[in-house]
């Protein structure tokens, strides 16, 4: 069986802080395996596990909230997904990542005045990524602000004329 964490290739920052939060608890890392045959089911039990440990242990672990709640959502569940998504956000409200997130968890649980509100304010933390600006102004378009919606595509367009998914969403 190969181990959770292969410390021969750079850890990104998620997993580098839940590395670390198992040694901050002296939880030995071996006993974190990864199944032996990893079917995509299997890992995301296994997921679930290590992050509800690392919740057990940390229950305002930014991370281990923003994975779990990534999982959730993967899995179909966003109003599942929406509760470690939405606590994660609380704890860093500057993480232009976890606020699409959870605007993806809100828009697939049809809650477009928030979904709107989390999308913008990840476009506000990042303003080169026109994907946010496009989730924002759809959120507009199903709520039924067809002008609004357009009026926003629209400015996207001229700022970012290469993109196009914000042209597929002005011709609909």
């Amino acid at each position: 069986m190969r181990e959770v964490f292969d410390f021969s290739f750079t850890l990104n920052r998620h997993q580098f802080s839940i590395v670390n939060t198992l040694k901050d608890h002296k939880c030995k890392i071996n006993s974190f395996r990864a199944p032996s045959a990893p079917t995509k089911p299997a890992m995301q039990s296994w997921r679930k596990r290590l992050f509800n440990t690392i919740l057990a242990l940390n229950p305002r672990h930014p991370d281990a909230l923003h994975l779990l709640g990534m999982l959730k959502l993967q899995r179909g569940n966003p109003a599942a997904a929406l509760d470690p998504l939405s606590k994660a956000s609380e704890i860093q409200p500057r993480n232009w990542v976890l606020l699409a997130d959870l605007a993806q968890a809100l828009f697939a649980l049809q809650q477009f005045t928030q979904a709107n509100a989390a999308f913008r304010a990840a476009a506000k933390l990042n303003r080169d990524n026109p994907e946010l600006q496009i989730g924002a102004a759809n959120c507009l378009a199903l709520q039924g602000n067809f002008a609004g919606a357009e009026y926003a595509l629209r400015k996207i367009a001229r700022r970012f004329p290469a993109t196009a998914s914000v042209w597929f969403n002005l011709a609909n």
